[in-house]
């Protein structure tokens, strides 16, 4: 449900997420569906991250330059609405973003730039430059921890980056 439109976002009081299965075949699944309600009235939200060891969801909200890290019950119901509950601050505006492999870190991005933050506490690294793109949107993180950004529209290229060693340096406490 949108429930009110600023400057072009959309904000909502929830977002609803689904679990769905990974198969090896094509197949149809009926997915579960959460919904994840905001504690504090509607925010924009672009990027959803999970703990690759526990599974635990967290959303960040894309607001300007003091956007909201929010983390998901550890137990999810799809029967009622689950609250999330506000981590932290962060001065970062995110398209979206992924945790790496190792469970430590988690990098996100805006149309311009990544940032890396220590993982799960927000706690702010480096920054660098992404290459430009349209509209960048999208980052994804596989096997090697080699980092993809895409960006919206048809026929956009998909890049690969490589993430500075010094991104990896925690610069200030978790916000």
């Amino acid at each position: 449900r949108i429930d009110k439109l600023s400057g072009g976002q959309r904000k909502r009081t929830s977002v609803a997420v689904y679990r769905v299965p990974i198969a090896a075949k094509d197949q149809t699944v009926t997915a579960p569906r959460f919904e994840l309600r905001y504690p504090d009235g509607p925010h924009d939200a672009e990027a959803m991250v999970a703990d690759p060891k526990t599974g635990r969801l967290y959303v960040l909200t894309k607001e300007s330059r003091r956007s909201g890290v929010y983390v998901a019950p550890e137990t999810l119901s799809a029967s009622e609405p689950n609250t999330l509950d506000k981590l932290a601050t962060i001065k970062f505006t995110p398209t979206d973003g992924a945790v790496f492999g190792n469970g430590r870190f988690v990098l996100l991005r805006d149309y311009a730039l990544a940032r890396v933050y220590r993982f799960p506490d927000f706690a702010p690294g480096g920054t660098f430059f992404l290459p430009g793109q349209a509209q960048g949107e999208g980052l994804s993180i596989g096997p090697g921890d080699r980092v993809r950004v895409s960006s919206e529209g048809v026929s956009q290229p998909v890049w690969e980056v490589t993430v500075p060693k010094k991104a990896f340096t925690i610069t200030g406490p978790a916000l």
